[in-house]
């Protein structure tokens, strides 16, 4: 039996932990449209009431698998925001042993 959706899950973490590797240790914001998983942003603030774009759906399974690494101690943010963005995102220790990153320094 295969998890239904393994190869959307695996692409969104591929992107998410390239650009995490890249800015260690430094916390970035992690976005599906500026990862290039969706065309085009989740949706727009029109009159005060947020209103989602066609591609929400891309955006919410990225936001899914996301809070699924933050909550798995994969990753760790200082918040998410409205728009399924998530701000100060960086590696956990987990991650880095998980993607075999872990700095010498740091091994003991």
């Amino acid at each position: 039996m295969n998890l239904a959706n393994s190869k959307n899950f695996d692409r969104v973490v591929k992107a998410v932990f390239m650009k995490l590797c890249h800015s260690f240790p430094l916390p970035v914001q992690l976005d599906a449209q500026d990862l290039g998983l969706s065309h085009e942003p989740s949706g727009e603030r029109v009159n005060g009431h947020w209103v989602e774009s066609g591609s929400i759906t891309e955006h919410k399974f990225f936001f899914h698998t996301v809070s699924w690494l933050v909550s798995n101690g994969y990753v760790q943010t200082a918040s998410s925001s409205e728009g399924y963005v998530f701000e100060n995102a960086v590696f956990t220790e987990k991650s880095l042993q998980a993607t075999k990153l872990l700095p010498t320094s740091l091994k003991y």
